[in-house]
């Protein structure tokens, strides 16, 4: 009974998370068309990353996977056919790196 509780109370988290998600989301669209404050647009950043990072977690996906896997993932596009973003692939591989990657 106990088990049933937890993975309840999990499910009912999970589904919270992704609402948080979907709003903070959508509050970026809005705020960035609407008065595009920097320290607005950064704090809803900020909680997209947060949520994205709790969901992964109470899915069973760890933080570091995550961390390896952007990684990776900007690696691939750094190596791979220059596009409009290799700069901030290269930029961002830096402070991932630098902040806790691998």
């Amino acid at each position: 009974m106990i088990d049933d509780f937890d993975v309840t109370q999990n499910i009912k988290l999970i589904e919270k998370l992704k609402c948080e998600l979907l709003m903070s989301v959508s509050e970026l669209f809005c705020e960035m068309n609407e008065k595009h404050e920097i320290d607005d647009l950064v704090e809803i950043f900020a909680r997209i990353i947060i949520f994205n990072y709790v969901l992964a977690d109470k899915l069973g996906i760890n933080n570091k996977v995550i961390d390896a896997k952007v990684i990776d993932k900007l690696k691939l596009n750094i190596i791979g056919e220059k596009n409009i973003l290799y700069s901030e692939f290269v930029r961002l591989l830096r402070h991932v790196e630098r902040n806790g990657g691998k």
